[in-house]
Order: C-alpha cells, then structure tokens, then sequence
C-alpha cells in the first residue's frame, strides 16, 4: 500500500470529520442555555480543526513551498481561502452586536461594536473586558465578540504562517516544537491566572482577552500534530495500518470515534481535554486520513459536509443571535409558526450554502489570490491561479 503524495488525492473522510465537528460546535451553542452534560466537551472540536489544518495545510503546500512557491503566494492564497466567509461573518457579527447593544444584551458601545468589528474582519482580535450575551450567560472579554467561534480562524492564520519556518524543520525538531508547545500550554494558565482550581489543565483557551495568550501554545500544539500525522502518511503510516482487519478502515469508525469524544455523557474535565489534544484528535485525523469510503453516496456526504463546515462554522452564532432578539421584538414565533432556535437553523443552513455556492460561482477566492498576485507593470509576467 504506498501512500499517494500528489496533491489531487481527495481525502473524504476528513472533509466529513471536519462537517461532522463543525454541526457539533453549531449544536453547543443552539443548546447552550440549556446545558446538556452530553455537551460539556464540544469546545474540543476547535482541536480537531487545529489538527485537521496541520495536515491539510502540509498536504496542500509543503511540496509547493519546497519547490519554488514564494512565501507571499503561499500567505495570500491561505488568506483568501479564509477572507470571504470571515468577512460575512464579521459584517452578521456587527449586526448581532447592534441588536445586543440596543437590547442592553452587551456591555458594549455602537463605536465599539463598530470598531471591534472592523478590527475582526481584518483577522484582528479586539482585546476587551466588555461583556456578550451568550444564551442568557454573560461571556467577558470576547476577542470575536459579535461572532466568537471566530477566534479559533484567527489562531488557525497565525499556524499557517507558522508554516512557513515549522516546514523546513526534521522529524526531531518539529518534536521539540510539540513538546514545548505542549508545556507552555499547560504551564501559562497559571502564569496568566486563567487557569482554576477546579480545572486547573486550561485547555479551553484563546478565545477571550483573559486567556487569549493561552491560544498560541494550543493552536501549534494542534497543528503540528497534523504535520507529524502528514509525514507519517507520506512515508511508514500506510505500511503499518496494512495488517489491520479492513473493516477498522471503514470510514464510518472515525466518524463515530470524533463524536464519542467530543459528545459524551460524562462531565468530563480539565485532563479529559489533555487526553483529546494530544491522542484522541491526532488518532482520529490519522484514522480518517487513511480510511476511505467505497460507498459513493457516502463518499458524497462526507465531500458536501466538509464544503459546507466552513461556512456554518464561520455563520451560525451571529445568526441565532439576532433570530433570538428577532423573536422577542418582532413576535417571530407567531409569524413563522416555530421557535427561534428552529428558524435560525434554517437560516444558518439556508445562508451557509447560498453563500458557499455564491462565492464557488464567483471564484471568489481564486480572484482574490490573481488580485493580489497580478503582473506588476514594469515586468508584465502574467500569474496563473490553479
């Protein structure tokens, strides 16, 4: 079994394990006010895109960058992948943070919703001790704070520019980097005062002013997770899982491993966030990774869950949260029949694949990487976008 190093090899499997995470994370905060236990650990999913994201990224570039690709091409395609679903996130974040400050649902001002918003859509966190209303919890110190799964979008750019150097280091250094990492991620709650003493492993970290600083260990720890996982694929991986019974490699065992951990009815804390960083997310990606589905129906969904993880990642929060101030003002549970939770699905599910299918139609993304990587006048050399 020799590992397929081209670029054009497809790993569904992933892509659904990256939809499946995304619908979970979307699930935490549609129910979040009504605190299910089964739920208690879905803030891990951010660990799985880190992961996910080493990978892939290696998979997609490390070749291109050996090869000649400049830094600054590599930079602008990995920020165009990222600008069109943050933009329209940041824009709904503004508006979510408008109904809240009208409602006295945020501690915010309109210059500062304004403000943090535009700061937001340039990939800048708003550092802040301000208070947001998350399904009737006050959240303090939101670096996204109209739209917060964000923050883990801005971690994920600050890894891919990591990239750069971490691709040129051996097997022994990118080890080093991970064990670092990992300390530093266990050792600066402490240091910050964001860790407690009823959990005192603070891995659920990096999205708020007072453990912002938490979020760089945790997204490189992730991240290089997946470049090990990826080196691995490209050289003994697909020899040593040959002799293992084939229907461990059916896709569907991934898929039920990522949600067993991640939506479990144990209250689980503090070291079971440990155990999912560095073994539980690295063995499901390397599990998925090598796993692949001969059902083309199958194979489908998972290739449509990962087109749309994206953006119901990047969308759902803003949404629920004006549709929930929406119902109480405008009686929208009257008009449509159906509770606000319901309605904003819909809305999520609606807006995600009409702008997914807009931004495909458009090129979007490879327009802005020709926009960015145009002929300059003097030179006239012309830049193909693949």
């Amino acid at each position: 079994m020799k590992p397929l190093n081209s670029v054009q090899h497809r790993f569904e499997v992933l892509d659904g394990l990256r939809g499946i995470a995304a619908l979970l994370v979307m699930g935490l905060h549609f129910t979040q006010q009504y605190h299910f236990a089964f739920l208690n650990n879905i803030y891990l999913a951010v660990d799985v895109f880190f992961v996910l994201s080493g990978f892939v990224v290696s998979h997609a570039y490390a070749q291109k960058l050996r090869s000649g690709m400049s830094n600054f091409e590599y930079i602008v395609r990995r920020v165009a992948r990222l600008f069109p679903f943050l933009c329209v996130g940041a824009v709904l974040g503004f508006l979510a943070l408008v109904f809240q400050s009208a409602t006295s649902q945020s501690g915010m001002s309109y210059w500062q919703d304004f403000s943090a918003s535009a700061m937001n859509m340039a990939f800048v966190p708003y550092l802040n001790m301000n208070f947001v209303d998350q399904s009737g919890q006050q959240a303090v110190g939101l670096i996204f704070p109209g739209n917060s799964p964000m923050w883990s979008i801005f971690f994920e750019l600050i890894a891919s520019l990591l990239f750069i150097p971490l691709i040129k280091l051996n097997w022994k250094q990118l080890w080093v980097v991970q064990i670092l990492s990992l300390v530093l991620l266990l050792t600066l709650p402490f240091a910050i005062g964001s860790a407690s003493f009823a959990h005192p492993v603070g891995i659920d970290a990096g999205w708020s002013t007072s453990n912002f600083l938490v979020g760089f260990p945790r997204v490189v720890v992730g991240f290089v997770s997946g470049m090990l996982i990826y080196r691995l694929w490209c050289t003994t991986l697909p020899q040593r899982i040959s002799s293992l019974p084939q229907f461990i490699l059916q896709p569907i065992y991934p898929c039920l491993f990522l949600i067993l951990i991640l939506a479990q009815p144990w209250t689980l804390k503090g070291v079971f966030g440990l155990v999912v960083v560095v073994f539980a997310a690295p063995l499901v990606v390397a599990w998925g990774a090598v796993s692949k589905s001969h059902d083309s129906s199958f194979g489908r969904l998972m290739v449509f869950l990962g087109w749309l993880s994206f953006p119901i990642y990047c969308l759902h929060e803003p949404i629920l949260t004006v549709t929930r101030i929406a119902e109480t003002k405008f009686n929208l549970r009257h008009l449509f029949h159906m509770p606000a939770d319901f309605l904003a699905l819909a809305v999520v599910f609606i807006v995600s694949i009409a702008a997914a299918t807009l931004f495909d139609k458009m090129l979007l993304q490879k327009r802005l990487v020709q926009f960015f990587l145009n002929p300059s006048p003097r030179t006239g050399e012309a830049v193909t976008v693949k």
